[in-house]
């Protein structure tokens, strides 16, 4: 539902989505084209800005090298 969300720019329902931490914004679509993928080609920035901060991984002081 967020990959199609993200295609047709639909920044309202992304967030929606976002916000309810029940989506697999890693999930990939028939053609093996992830969320963030699609609202990249399509140039919705909005909905990129709200993808990203999902998409990177959470560091914690555990996973960093001192």
């Amino acid at each position: 539902a967020v990959a199609l969300a993200c295609f047709h720019g639909y920044e309202n329902i992304v967030k929606i989505l976002l916000d309810t931490n029940k989506c697999d914004i890693t999930q990939l679509n028939y053609v093996g084209q992830s969320a963030l993928y699609l609202t990249c080609a399509e140039g919705h920035v909005t909905c990129m800005e709200l993808l990203l901060p999902h998409s990177l991984p959470k560091l914690t002081t555990d996973s960093v090298a001192t």
